[in-house]
């Protein structure tokens, strides 16, 4: 059966009134997987910079640097955001590595529920300390 002209256009209606609500769906779905993806990141940088410290818990400088390395292009460290607590360096004691980042959404209508569109994420790793 012949479509008519006017079908036609009613078609085109519905596709520009359903495209904004479907872009932003995906948008939605894209500012997520990167606030994952941060979230993903900073635990392992966490979980390395621990990892280290366990085997020389007092050279904090060289673990804040081995954080900071393990960012990548998408998700930067600096050595600012990174704190090593290490009160006693005895072999069995804890050392934890906190990792803080503030993951900034893109998509316009998410960002309104979130105070100024950004987004306090925060990775801590505590490992035992192996070697003094």
């Amino acid at each position: 059966m012949l479509k008519t002209r006017l079908e036609r256009g009613q078609s085109l209606v519905e596709v520009a009134l359903a495209m904004p609500l479907l872009i932003l769906i995906v948008m939605g779905i894209l500012d997520l997987g990167r606030a994952y993806y941060a979230y993903v990141t900073l635990s392992d940088a966490a979980a390395e910079g621990a990892a280290y410290g366990a085997i020389h818990p007092s050279n904090t400088t060289q673990i804040v640097e081995r954080v900071a390395d393990t960012s990548n292009p998408l998700v930067v460290i600096q050595p600012e955001m990174v704190s090593v607590d290490a009160p006693d360096t005895d072999p069995g004691n804890p050392i934890t590595v906190t990792v803080q980042y503030e993951h900034q959404i893109l998509t316009p209508i998410m960002s309104s529920f979130v105070p100024d569109g950004k987004i306090m994420m925060r990775a801590e790793v505590v490992q035992a300390i192996i070697n003094p």
